[in-house]
């Protein structure tokens, strides 16, 4: 109960500073989102806007599959190139640089797909991403005074085919760096996703989850076992949960638990699935871990053995930035109070001893 406290604790402090430790400082309007009310979407639009001087607006392909996405959902086949159109609108009259790029979509430590992180370290089970055949004409304009211009991507498929979808985005940057409130510097801009099909495959179906390994490492200073599961399958996994139970081998009293609901994995994506273990300092040993996901089609049940060794725990013990420490103070009145214990307890024993005499 101690550490499961311990560890709830610690999540709703890292929620606040994962933000800013764990993901770029990247703000993005996300033209796949539909959640939230409009007013509150146009709201955000407008704020957007005001800091970047701009904002975009995709021109739908005629190979286009499902015209109700506002995002690029098309069609391609073998070597047929086409091309898609995405206007930058200025909305000021000072000019504002636009920095553009194309990212492939992984999915981050919450269990989100991410269309964010450039350059990316991609899973081994994606063959011929998004940005194999996916390229922008220019990687910079500059729009001023209410003017629109025209930003090319140029789609040029492999010869050889492939299954399911490739996902990515691309990504219109503000070229400029802002500063909030507090001094943090920020750079916003847009992503519009970019999803191709050859074979019209539906998109959501036919992922799965894999297993691949367990180990403790630290994430933003705080101690975790880290569990790397895979969707090797070219197709989004949707309502994905997940929960785990870490055990020292030998026990039936969990060290550490955890839970995610509502994930949503990215194509031939990986990540790491973290189980936070609180402030008391890792110990070396073999530990167990049981997990259970599901996407409310299927369920994945893992029971693996890990070792974590000495020199592992030592080096976690030594470098996480939160740790449960006993300041010397605290050392010495626990001395004084156990010495006072004692010796009131001689005392009693004494004087019990010396009751009993006199009668």
């Amino acid at each position: 109960m101690k550490r499961e406290c311990q560890s709830r604790l610690l999540r709703i402090i890292m929620l606040g500073i994962g933000l800013i430790l764990c993901f770029p400082s990247v703000s993005f309007a996300d033209q796949k989102d539909s959640s939230g009310s409009a007013n509150e979407a146009s709201k955000k639009a407008s704020e957007l806007a005001e800091k970047t001087g701009f904002t975009v607006e995709s021109m739908q392909s005629e190979n286009q599959i499902n015209k109700d996405f506002s995002f690029f959902y098309v069609h391609t086949q073998s070597s047929e190139e086409q091309v898609l159109k995405v206007k930058v609108i200025s909305k000021r009259k000072e000019p504002s640089k636009v920095k553009i790029h194309i990212n492939n979509a992984v999915t981050n430590i919450m269990g989100q797909i991410d269309y964010g992180q450039k350059n990316v370290q991609l899973d081994s089970s994606m063959k011929q991403p998004l940005t194999d055949f996916v390229s922008i004409g220019t990687k910079e304009v500059t729009v001023k005074n209410f003017e629109e211009k025209t930003v090319e991507l140029r789609v040029h498929p492999p010869k050889e085919s492939y299954q399911g979808i490739r996902l990515g985005a691309v990504v219109f940057q503000s070229a400029g760096v802002q500063k909030d409130e507090k001094g943090v510097k920020n750079t916003y801009g847009y992503k519009i996703a970019i999803m191709t099909s050859e074979d019209l495959r539906p998109y959501n179906e036919g992922g799965q989850i894999n297993y691949l390994s367990v180990k403790a490492r630290l994430q933003n200073g705080q101690k975790t076992i880290a569990m790397k599961v895979q969707n090797p399958e070219p197709a989004v996994l949707e309502n994905v949960s997940i929960s785990t139970k870490v055990f020292p081998k030998g026990e039936k009293e969990p060290l550490a638990t955890n839970a995610l609901t509502g994930m949503k994995l990215a194509p031939n994506s990986s990540f790491d699935y973290l189980t936070y273990l609180g402030l008391e300092d890792l110990k070396a040993g073999k530990y167990v871990i049981q997990a259970t996901a599901t996407d409310r089609k299927e369920t994945w049940e893992w029971e693996k053995e890990f070792t974590i060794s000495d020199k592992q725990a030592n080096q976690i013990n030594e470098d996480a930035a939160y740790k449960l420490l006993l300041p010397k103070l605290y050392k010495v009145i626990g001395g004084i109070l156990l010495a006072l214990t004692l010796t009131n307890l001689i005392y009693l024993l004494y004087r019990k001893k010396g009751g009993a005499t006199v009668e």
